[in-house]
């Protein structure tokens, strides 16, 4: 019999040696930071988020700068070989979520990306990324027609 010792993030995941679960915990904690710099809406808003029957209408400063420090901590990583700042507005979060699907850092980034892949380009964020595509469709634009 062999003893072995892991090392168990705050969220479960778990490592080999404390200095890769402590760089772990220390991206969570940034990824965490990014998040809480998002609006979360109104909470009495009535109606279904995830259906369309609303948006939540973000600062386009804060979203911006949001997804430069992500773009910052997915290069770090290894997931992105280069981008343009001037360009952040034009890159697919959606298509970066993907990126991290499977890997360890796919717990730590489901959120904040799909979030930001969530966001059109009036800086409204949908409940779904087809909302995203397709904003006419929903209930939020229909109803104030």
């Amino acid at each position: 019999m062999k003893e072995i010792i892991k090392y168990q993030a705050e969220d479960g995941q778990l490592f080999d040696n404390r200095e890769e679960c402590f760089n772990y915990e220390q991206l969570i904690i940034k990824i965490a930071h990014e998040t809480q710099r998002l609006d979360y809406g109104n909470p009495s808003v009535v109606g279904s988020f995830s259906e369309g029957d609303y948006f939540i209408q973000q600062d386009k400063d804060v979203v911006d700068s949001v997804k430069v420090e992500m773009l910052v901590i997915l290069h770090a990583l290894g997931f992105i070989i280069q981008y343009s700042n001037d360009l952040v507005s034009h890159i697919d979060f959606m298509l970066l979520k993907g990126y991290t699907d499977g890997s360890i850092y796919e717990k730590p980034f489901r959120k904040i990306l799909y979030r930001l892949a969530c966001i059109d380009s009036e800086y409204r964020e949908w409940g779904q990324y087809y909302f995203k595509l397709n904003p006419t469709k929903s209930d939020a634009l229909k109803n104030k027609k």
